[in-house]
């Protein structure tokens, strides 16, 4: 069951998200639920191993079109996040027989971070009749007409919601609890894992949203507990952590926060390391993507990482095995960044609703009621969504996130095989 959670109001910002980039609530909400292992895993090796045996989709016939929306192109963007979905796509058509044997198809529309482009996008799959649903990926800014275009047209089904615009969308719904889960799980596991601690340091992309984002969720956290917080920010091409890290006090901090894209999490963890900084750092799902790990290498080890659903490198979790196992036969090739393969198991899990709906069904009325009573799970993201359940968040599906530690070439499950709702109060 999913639990209900006080409003918070807050802009959030895009880097944060892991993703990663990728709910719960009620006024005195459960703070973990226990992740059902077996579901996911087997429906997709059961799928695999149909798909193999010959179930494809009918390439002659009709296909059934997601529209997909993401942020790439410009200075923050997520082209991972557009691979990982067509990755799925591919799975889909091979494996579990498309939509009622039509194969699926991805229509996609990048935007820059501007309205412009953003009503651009959503205008286009509006006047496109093929598509009844859209998707969105990462939206950092610009998202707001997209919202608002759609709503009460199209339903608008997964991806990784970043902005209040998009937590407050009318005719939405995200699989993947986003930066509310996420940065609100970053304190509440920060007062559990390190329970003497009375300073943090941390250090974030420079963009007003994300300041919004920590004070809002983060630093009322701290402040109950009686935790000061010094927040400094960083610029998006920054080269050198060392000025951010000093000036926040890292050297006296208890604590060492990382909120930003993956290049920031490399920055500050050469930084820490040329800082002779030891203290436990807390980072976001960004911090733990393929290639954060390539470049930073051991000087992320034993970083904590809080990320929207479970990690692709948890090989001892049977969903991550059969889940990763699809995606790398389909393209590892394409395995690049943290939304990745998150995203692969949004779209799968759509075009389970879809399949559920019936291709002769198929409308945007039916899809709103199927993705509305879908309950999960999301290969990776969620072991169970319930969407509109969360107060204050009214797009939100669920916030549960995931906690690990970095270990060599390893994660370590950090939070006992369980997801925990990132918007519980202690």
């Amino acid at each position: 069951m999913i639990t209900r959670h006080l409003p918070i109001r807050v802009s959030i910002a895009v880097t944060v998200v892991a993703i990663a980039l990728a709910a719960c609530g009620s006024s005195d909400p459960a703070s973990s639920t226990s992740s059902p292992t077996g579901a996911t895993a087997g429906n997709t090796a059961g799928a695999a191993n149909a798909g193999r045996a010959g179930n494809a989709a009918n390439a002659s016939l009709a296909p059934v079109t997601i529209g997909l929306i993401n942020q790439q192109g410009a200075e923050v963007g997520y082209p991972d996040l557009t691979d990982g979905a067509t990755v799925a796509v591919t799975y889909v058509n091979a494996e579990l027989g498309g939509i009622g044997g039509h194969p699926l198809k991805l229509a996609t529309c990048f935007t820059d971070g501007t309205p412009a482009k953003g009503q651009s996008c959503a205008q286009q799959f509006l006047n496109d009749s093929s598509i009844n649903m859209v998707s969105t990926g990462t939206l950092s800014a610009g998202d707001g007409p997209i919202w608002t275009t759609l709503a009460g047209k199209k339903p608008i089904i997964g991806g990784f919601p970043a902005t209040q615009a998009a937590f407050n969308a009318s005719d939405a719904y995200f699989f993947a609890s986003g930066s509310p889960g996420v940065l609100s799980g970053m304190a509440s596991f920060t007062l559990k894992k390190v329970p003497q601690a009375k300073k943090v340091a941390a250090v974030y992309v420079d963009l007003p949203s994300l300041k919004s984002a920590i004070e809002g969720l983060i630093k009322p956290r701290f402040d109950a507990a009686g935790v000061s917080l010094s927040e400094v920010p960083i610029g998006i091409t920054a080269t050198d952590a060392v000025a951010p890290l000093t000036a926040a006090g890292a050297d006296k901090a208890d604590v060492v926060m990382v909120l930003g894209a993956g290049s920031t999490c490399i920055q500050v963890a050469n930084a820490l390391q040329q800082l002779n900084v030891n203290k436990p750092v807390i980072g976001v799902g960004n911090c733990q993507g393929p290639d954060v790990r390539k470049a930073a290498a051991s000087a992320i080890d034993g970083w904590y990482i809080v990320q929207v659903g479970a990690d692709p490198a948890d090989t001892a979790n049977a969903d991550v095995r059969d889940t990763l196992a699809a995606f790398d036969h389909y393209g590892k090739d394409k395995n690049s960044g943290a939304f990745s393969v998150p995203e692969f198991g949004q779209v799968v899990a759509i075009a389970k609703i879809l399949q559920g709906v019936g291709y002769d069904a198929l409308s945007a009325d039916t899809i709103r009621a199927a993705v509305t009573a879908f309950r999960g799970p999301v290969p990776i993201v969620a072991p169970q969504v319930q969407c509109g359940s969360i107060t204050g968040f009214p797009s939100l599906c669920d916030a549960l996130v995931r906690v690990y530690q970095v270990q060599g070439k390893s994660v370590i499950d950090a939070t006992g095989g369980q997801y925990l709702n990132g918007l519980a109060r202690d």
